[in-house]
């Protein structure tokens, strides 16, 4: 595995003074740990010197220069072509290449498998050349590492419900708040005696590895009308990078805010913070026109729709911005998928029979972006189409749903890998095995989970299916009329 990093991972691994440390330099160590611990194969861009090169501070300039120097340095680089150029600026005649561009460049023209960023402005990019599931945060490649070699790792708790006076102050979750908000520990008195809702995510040491706390506005703050929930804070510590805990505690935040019936939730973000802003849009946020007195950027997400937005928009736009419960389920397919037990206990955890002793373990589980693979016959799922996930032999009902982002058919195991990065439940040794024949990948948003589940007899009757499904099954009108009719009640 070819990982390539950007300019600002780099800086972050090679502070050449005490007060240069930036707040992803922590992340940034674990993931080389990691990466030197897989045997997996780290390189610089070429191109990457061009930004050092333009760093005022001689001195500083220098000794990154020759830090540089450690790393493999990626040997004549995929040049940028005409048709690259257009899919990155489709509204600009004479484009002027930077350095994010050729970086990308080696991502899509397949000289490395995975491109390391906390730029947001080149994760933007990476979704016009459709290869963001390969241009990754921090978090997304250590996730990535860990799913695909089975690595030991702490196993902690599930999300903790509390009131914000239950927090323990001084917990190093807390520092990065300290250093960025003067006035923190006279606000998070403020939360506390207000009785704040919050949830935690500990680890074995009674250490929190996930923290956020929740607002009810009253005020309509930025012109946002109707129930407003503000995420106040959202913070993964460095020890919980890479196991799927962001999507965690923002499932959690969008549970409640559907149950309490809130028409919008918003989060304010400093700039700095790229990734945190990338991860945010990734589900539905968007940017307000408006900035805070300390020049936050507002991140709104609206959590209800109109019938204009319903049949208007794509079936995959419209989950992205109004999921994970809300989805389209008019002018779209749906296919019934088997999944056995053991895989549908770690995929959807919060639907186990029995809960596990060590819940959060899994990042996949955690996660709302999943993947599904098979040796399925059928040739491909369109994006946007509805998964009912069919637990066979126990329970032998549909109790989850997921809706499609993208799914590809391949024999290639490097090319699963790259696809599924970060979601999947099987390992690199697995994918290898199941790529004995071909594979049909998919990569889906899990919605929420069903509250009635339908059981096999119940689909027999609905002849959606004659018996228990042995691979993929698509729906027939009549069965998409009759799940349509079930979802709406």
């Amino acid at each position: 595995m070819k990982i390539l990093l950007d300019t600002n991972i780099l800086i972050a691994a090679e502070p050449t003074a005490v007060d240069e440390i930036e707040p992803t330099t922590e992340s940034v160590v674990i993931l080389l740990n990691a990466i030197q611990r897989c045997k997996y194969e780290i390189y610089i861009h070429p191109a990457s010197r061009i930004d050092i090169n333009n760093d005022n501070n001689e001195r500083r300039k220098m000794a990154r220069m020759v830090l540089l120097e450690k790393y493999n340095e990626l040997k004549k680089p995929p040049a940028i072509t005409d048709d690259f150029r257009y899919l990155v600026y489709p509204d600009t005649k004479d484009p002027v290449d930077s350095v994010d561009d050729y970086l990308l460049a080696a991502v899509y023209r397949d000289a490395v498998d995975f491109l390391v960023t906390e730029d947001r402005g080149i994760h933007t990019k990476a979704q016009r050349l459709e290869i963001h599931n390969r241009v990754l945060t921090l978090d997304a490649i250590l996730r990535t590492i860990r799913g695909l070699i089975p690595v030991d790792i702490e196993p902690p708790p599930a999300v903790e419900s509390i009131i914000c006076y239950q927090l323990s102050e001084n917990d190093p979750i807390f520092n990065t708040f300290r250093e960025d908000y003067p006035e923190f520990d006279m606000w998070l008195t403020k939360c506390k005696r207000e009785h704040r809702s919050a949830w935690i995510i500990g680890d074995s040491y009674k250490k929190y590895v996930g923290m956020t706390i929740v607002k009810d506005e009253k005020d309509q703050p930025y012109g946002l009308s109707g129930r407003v929930l503000k995420i106040c804070s959202f913070k993964i510590a460095d020890s919980g990078f890479g196991k799927g805990f962001s999507e965690l505690l923002l499932k959690t935040i969008f549970d409640f805010a559907f149950i309490k019936r809130y028409d919008y939730t918003y989060v304010e973000v400093l700039p700095k913070y790229g990734g945190l802003i990338h991860f945010f849009y990734l589900f539905g946020f968007e940017e307000s026109e408006q900035f805070t007195k300390r020049g936050e950027l507002v991140l709104v997400k609206v959590l209800t729709f109109s019938k204009e937005d319903y049949q208007s928009m794509s079936p995959i736009n419209f989950h992205i911005k109004f999921g994970p419960k809300y989805y389209k389920i008019d002018g779209v397919q749906a296919y019934i998928v088997p999944i056995r037990p053991q895989y549908h206990e770690l995929l959807f955890p919060e639907k186990q029979v029995q809960l596990p002793l060590l819940p959060g373990l899994h990042a996949f589980g955690n996660a709302i972006r999943k993947a599904y693979l098979c040796n399925s016959p059928i040739k491909i799922i369109p994006q946007g189409s509805v998964l009912l996930f069919y637990r066979t032999e126990d329970i032998k009902a549909v109790q989850c749903i997921g809706v499609v982002e993208k799914a590809i058919r391949s024999d290639d195991p490097v090319i699963i890998e790259r696809f599924v990065g970060p979601r999947t439940v099987y390992t690199s040794e697995d994918i290898k095995s199941l790529c004995v024949n071909e594979v049909l990948a998919i990569n889906f948003r899990c919605a929420q989970p069903l509250d009635t589940a339908f059981p096999l007899d119940q689909l027999r009757k609905a002849s959606i299916i004659k018996g228990p499904p042995q691979s993929i099954v698509a729906l027939s009108e009549g069965g998409l009329n009759w799940l349509r009719e079930k979802i709406r009640k």
